[in-house]
């Protein structure tokens, strides 16, 4: 009670008094009250006929309020309602759209179809994309609904008891096969083997390439070429050094031989016819 002044002003007074009343009660009726809203008694009683509860709405006709449709933005009374029922009566009110009365009764089997598919098996249709098996093609014989559906040429001339005398033609041959193997590519034929053959192209493009006269290809020596006295395999340096030497003279200098070696002798029983002077005659008698 310290925190109310009774003297401060009639709001602090009235305060005050009610704290005072609450604090006295409380002492009295102790601390054994109703604390839950739903213990409470009378808690459906009507006791307050000021405020509109569910009874109270239902039973309000009319327009207590005396509210105007121009009031609420409303057509007037009756406006809309006689709108709908001459909408309603009218034969035919939506001409843009088909009478169901001018629907034959086949078009109504089609307008209640789910799909495309439905549409085609109301009117016994087939799609614009399909196909038939051999039996549907109304004017084809056994024989020829057999070779339609054969799996290969094989089976095919099975079903015409084919051999290669009916037609005069060669029997298969294993050489002229693989020789049906090749390309058109240009080139040499060459046989490897029993019935095999490869082709090898003309030219230098590769090391398997057949050349022509007209290639100039490294690999091969022209007709009429050379060789240099170190390209002699068997040859000896002092053979090289004879055959490359400028003359004679050069050939005797490697050979370390005097002016003697330039005398003629002439080993014989007589003497030569017509010696030169420094020929030697050696008589072997």
């Amino acid at each position: 009670m310290a925190d109310f002044d009774p003297n401060a002003g009639p709001t602090s007074r009235w305060l005050w008094r009610l704290a005072k009343i609450t604090e006295d009660n409380h002492a009295t009726w102790g601390g054994s009250g109703v604390t839950d809203h739903g213990a409470l008694t009378g808690l459906a009683d009507d006791d307050h006929a000021q405020y509109l509860n569910s009874a109270r709405h239902t039973a309000i006709t009319g327009n207590p309020h005396g509210t105007t449709a121009a009031q609420v933005g409303a057509d007037a009374s009756g406006t809309a309602a006689a709108a709908v029922a001459s909408h309603v009566a009218a034969g035919d009110p939506h001409t843009q759209y088909l009478l169901e009365s001018a629907v034959s009764a086949f078009g109504l089997t089609l307008i209640d179809d789910a799909d495309a598919a439905g549409a085609r098996t109301t009117l016994g249709a087939a799609a614009a994309s399909h196909a038939h098996p051999a039996s549907d093609i109304s004017d084809s014989t056994v024989a020829g609904r057999n070779m339609l559906t054969a799996a290969d040429v094989a089976a095919q001339k099975a079903l015409l008891a084919y051999t290669t005398g009916d037609i005069g033609a060669q029997p298969t041959d294993a050489t002229l096969a693989a020789l049906a193997g090749l390309d058109a590519s240009a080139g040499l034929l060459e046989q490897t083997g029993a019935d095999a053959f490869t082709k090898r192209a003309m030219g230098v493009g590769a090391s398997t390439s057949v050349l022509t006269r007209a290639d100039g290809d490294g690999r091969f020596a022209a007709l009429s070429h050379t060789h240099p006295a170190s390209q002699i395999s068997d040859s000896t340096a002092a053979g090289r050094s004879m055959l490359t030497a400028a003359d004679a003279a050069a050939q005797r200098a490697l050979l370390s031989l005097g002016t003697g070696a330039l005398v003629n002798i002439t080993v014989s029983t007589t003497a030569p016819g017509s010696p030169s002077v420094g020929d030697l005659w050696v008589d072997t008698n």
